[in-house]
């Protein structure tokens, strides 16, 4: 009989597989530990992540940057010069992220709707193939 982590182990080493690409330890662990934040992920929120599994930055990185290649994770830059990594979404070709000027901590933006009342405006918005950042000061920070 598996556990429950285990069968979560399982179906993410299937879907790395069915991108064409090899199981490997590091894949998956990198590949969970994404898959179970809460908010985007940054490579030293990833490291930190993973101590335990002693997998150094280096190989978390290429790692990383090979599941953002393949679709399966989306990489954010919400301006602060520090990418940021979360699960793709397929549902939704779109999304809306707070980060804090101060902090610099995310929370992703649920059910926000963009009406764009200009003409002429970039047909990437209209197909909604964009990343939205507000910033401004989290309720920690204010």
């Amino acid at each position: 009989m598996t556990t429950p982590r285990q069968d979560r182990l399982d179906a993410l080493k299937a879907t790395i597989r069915a991108r064409g690409l090899r199981a490997t330890p590091a894949r998956v662990s990198v590949l969970d530990a994404i898959r179970t934040a809460d908010v985007p992920l940054s490579l030293a929120d990833v490291a930190r992540r993973l101590s335990r599994n002693k997998l150094d930055r280096a190989t978390i990185f290429r790692n990383l940057t090979t599941l953002t290649r393949t679709r399966l994770v989306r990489r954010i830059d919400p301006g602060d010069r520090i990418w940021r990594f979360v699960l793709e979404d397929d549902t939704s070709s779109w999304r809306a992220d707070f980060v804090c000027l101060a902090c610099g901590s995310m929370q992703v933006l649920e059910d926000v709707e963009l009406v764009v009342g200009m003409s002429g405006a970039p047909r990437v918005i209209a197909k909604r193939e964009i990343e939205l950042h507000v910033h401004g000061f989290c309720d920690r920070c204010t």
